[in-house]
């Protein structure tokens, strides 16, 4: 089993490359099938390769993962003409109201190469909001994205998927190594958006009545509302593995102990 960890050359919001070597370790390798649930692209196409297949469901980028798999000249060509367009603050805004009114995984891509910190962000309404960030396609997105075509040759099969978390139920009675990023309940990360207490207990009950191995990536952050998800988990008794990683730099809130924890039901 390789430990050649590849980078994305999409990264954006959570991404979990940082964390690969101590998840890597706790995940349940005697399964047949990884499901990535929440998508990113960082824990599917780096420890997926440990496994017989691959289901990878996305619910606001499934398209985008799809067409990166399946035709990565178009999209890469594409996205790199449409980089070299924005050059400032107003032509960014002008690819960005493009996008919002027609979407198209070129314009998406080439919004989280040029937005600030790749942050990608959507308001209530859908819309594509960050803001400018004076960036863009570079060297290093060039080695990523070489690094991520050869990775391909590697992956099992793949089925990409874009459910919203109501529609993930049938997958949880597969007898297969779940892996969930949800987006964190108790933190005010932009891309909360589309997440509430609802979600939160559905998917605490798909979890508790899975006889699939799961694990659920979380933080314990004491300065607001406990999650629902990670509360019920540890009241079943999950294992809780503590994740060593630090967000000092892009937390709002500097208040409170935040801990970066890993729960497992094997």
């Amino acid at each position: 089993m390789s430990n050649n960890y590849i980078n994305m050359p999409f990264n954006y919001m959570g991404n979990k490359f940082k964390l690969l070597p101590q998840l890597d370790v706790l995940m349940d390798y005697t399964k047949d099938v990884f499901c990535d649930l929440f998508g990113g692209g960082s824990v599917s196409y780096n420890l997926g390769v440990k496994y017989g297949g691959i289901l990878f469901n996305d619910f606001l980028m499934g398209d985008f993962h799809y067409s990166v798999k399946n035709d990565p000249f178009t999209i890469s060509t594409h996205t790199k003409e449409i980089c070299s367009y924005i050059k400032d603050k107003d032509t960014y805004n002008t690819i960005r109201a493009e996008y919002n009114k027609s979407p198209t995984p070129a314009l998406l891509w080439a919004l989280i190469l040029t937005c600030n910190s790749n942050m990608m962000r959507f308001n209530k309404q859908g819309k594509f909001n960050q803001t400018y960030g004076n960036r863009s396609w570079n060297s290093s997105t060039d080695l990523k994205w070489e690094s991520l075509l050869k990775r391909y040759k590697e992956l099992p099969p793949i089925r990409f998927f874009k459910k919203p978390v109501e529609q993930l139920k049938k997958i949880f009675s597969y007898n297969s190594m779940i892996y969930l990023d949800p987006p964190y309940y108790n933190t005010e990360a932009g891309y909360n958006t589309f997440w509430d207490i609802e979600k939160e207990n559905i998917l605490l009950d798909y979890c508790l009545n899975s006889s699939s191995s799961i694990a659920v990536s979380g933080v314990l952050f004491s300065s607001k509302e406990n999650s629902p998800l990670l509360v019920g988990l540890q009241q079943a008794g999950w294992c809780v593995h503590n994740l060593n990683i630090s967000y000092e730099h892009v937390r709002k809130n500097k208040d409170g102990n935040y801990q970066e924890v890993l729960l497992t039901n094997y």
